[in-house]
């Protein structure tokens, strides 16, 4: 502060403005959220260009009120926007689907194969692999991906799970109907501005040469934080229509620490085992960062990605 002061006084210079201020929160920043790498300004870089579009339409005098309300404008224009464009791409799948059921002679093929969305739901199956399978053909599918263990039960962990959570009479073993998929869309309501948010999810073992599973947070009646690793991704036909279930390995809350700790660190370590859960109740995409210096399956979860994840982190 002496060092300011003085070039204020020599230089006739003002060190009051807000990037000046902001220095002062350099080290509890990066105690809280770790060092700088966690951290990126695309959403303050990309800020700046609407307020300096908003402050174009104003007259110059007395701004903040006029760039506030005309912020207020676009962001209804924008929702406004946002349900036309929603219904015209439902209708355009929904006029799709329809096609497709005229042509498929099939109509639990067609509902497998057909486009992944149905109106009321949050998700999108995208990347569907060649061939309509079954559950044996699921058990093949983990062991090519290295759960050899999770496919020796498969079978009867998939019927117990579907007669448990859709209906005791929804499948016969002799005429389930699978369809892998690779590629998950989830939208989701966003806690920083209630806008919509879209996260794209591959659950691939062959992504550009390389095995590609990202990760998920999962609805739970806990209310606390559940990350899962997508393993597979997968459309059973059944009796009650078709159901979606995706193959994950949860995560719990590890008491482990690593040397160097900064406020609000959050380690998960990786169940061995691979869980089913209903598609319905992952809620958006969430980064984990691979913990070093300890055993394989311990992760950190990274809450800096956006504000909605800053939120539902409890920051």
């Amino acid at each position: 502060m002496d060092y300011c002061s003085h070039v204020s006084t020599q230089y006739n210079k003002n060190f009051d403005f807000l990037k000046q201020h902001l220095t002062t929160h350099i080290i509890p920043d990066i105690r809280q959220k770790g060092t700088l790498d966690n951290y990126e300004t695309r959403v303050g870089e990309g800020f700046h260009q609407e307020v300096q579009e908003a402050y174009k339409q104003t007259n110059c005098k007395d701004t903040e009120p006029q760039m506030a309300r005309i912020d207020e404008n676009l962001e209804a224009v924008a929702r406004i926007r946002m349900l036309i464009d929603n219904a015209s791409q439902h209708e355009s799948t929904l006029a799709k689907t329809t096609r497709s059921d005229e042509v498929q002679s099939s109509s639990n093929a067609t509902q497998i194969r057909g486009t992944l969305a149905r109106s009321n739901e949050h998700w999108i199956l995208g990347s569907p692999a060649a061939g309509i399978t079954d559950a044996k053909g699921l058990a093949d599918e983990l062991v090519a991906r290295g759960l050899v263990n999770e496919a020796m039960e498969f079978q009867n962990t998939l019927f117990n799970f579907l007669r448990k959570n859709i209906s005791p009479d929804c499948v016969e073993d002799s005429h389930l109907q699978v369809q892998v998929f690779q590629c998950l869309y989830l939208t989701y309501q966003s806690l920083e501005d209630w806008k919509e948010g879209r996260d794209i999810l591959r659950c691939n073992p062959d992504f550009h040469s390389h095995a590609r599973y990202d990760c998920a947070l999962v609805n739970t009646d806990s209310g606390m934080l559940s990350p899962v690793r997508l393993r597979m991704l997968f459309r059973c036909m059944t009796s009650r229509g078709p159901v979606d279930i995706a193959l994950v390995h949860s995560y719990k809350r590890t008491s482990w620490k690593p040397k160097t700790m900064w406020e609000g660190m959050r380690v998960f370590e990786r169940a061995q085992k691979c869980d089913l859960v209903m598609m319905r109740y992952l809620v958006r995409g969430v980064h984990m960062v691979k913990a070093f210096g300890t055993k394989d399956g311990r992760e950190y979860l990274n809450d800096t990605i956006d504000g909605d994840m800053l939120l539902r982190a409890g920051n």
